[in-house]
C-alpha cells in the first residue's frame, strides 16, 4: 500500500471513531435535556412529575403529573388519578446509544464499581424518577453504552434537581 493510502485510511478511522463518539454523546445529552425540562415544568406547574423508563430495547420514557399532592405513586396511576402527560416514547430519539452497562465501570458517585451486565438504572428504591414542585428530585445514576464501547452517566442530584451528564475517561467519571 503507498504511504498516501495509509494516511488516507488512518485519517478516515478517526473520523468515523470521532463521528460515532459525538452521536453516542449528543443521544445521551438529548436525554439530560429531556429531564431537565421535565424538572422546570413541576416547578412552573406545581406538581411533581414522574419518569417511567421502560429498559426493554428500544428504550422508552412516559411522563406522568401527581393529581392529588402526594407525589407519583403506582397506586394512582392504577387509578388514574396521576395522569400521563406525555405518552410512551422512544428515550433516545437521536444519536446511536443505549441503557447498558456493557462492562464493569465505576458507580458515578464514587461508591464502588457495577458489574457487567447490571441495571443502567440506578435510582435506589424508587421504580421512576420524580421531580417536586420544590425543586428537589430523585438522587441517581442512569447508565449509557455509546458506540465505540464509550460510556456515560447521566447523574440526578437529588437535593438540587441538577441533570448532569459525566463521560468515562479512563477509570474517572468527568462532565462532558
Amino acid at each position: 500500500m503507498s504511504l498516501s493510502l495509509l494516511v488516507g485510511l488512518g485519517a478516515w478511522q478517526a473520523l468515523a471513531a470521532l463521528r460515532d463518539e459525538r452521536s453516542s454523546r449528543e443521544a445521551a445529552r438529548g436525554v439530560v435535556a429531556d429531564l431537565r425540562l421535565i424538572a422546570i415544568d413541576a416547578r412552573r406547574l406545581g406538581r411533581a412529575h414522574a419518569v417511567d423508563i421502560e429498559l426493554a430495547p428500544p428504550a422508552r420514557m412516559r411522563v406522568l403529573a401527581d393529581g392529588n399532592g402526594n407525589g407519583v405513586t403506582s397506586a394512582d396511576i392504577a387509578a388514574g388519578i396521576d395522569a400521563v402527560v406525555a405518552p410512551w416514547r422512544l428515550l433516545f430519539r437521536e444519536g446511536a446509544a443505549r441503557l447498558a452497562v456493557d462492562r464493569d465501570l465505576p458507580e458515578a458517585d464514587g461508591s464502588g464499581v457495577i458489574a457487567a451486565g447490571s441495571s443502567p438504572l440506578r435510582l435506589g428504591v424508587a421504580p421512576r424518577i420524580v421531580f417536586t414542585p420544590r425543586g428537589t428530585s430523585s438522587a441517581g445514576s442512569l447508565y449509557v453504552a455509546g458506540l465505540g464501547g464509550r460510556a456515560y452517566a447521566i447523574r440526578l442530584l437529588g437535593t438540587t434537581q441538577r441533570v448532569r451528564l459525566l463521560c468515562l475517561a479512563g477509570t474517572t467519571w468527568e462532565v462532558c
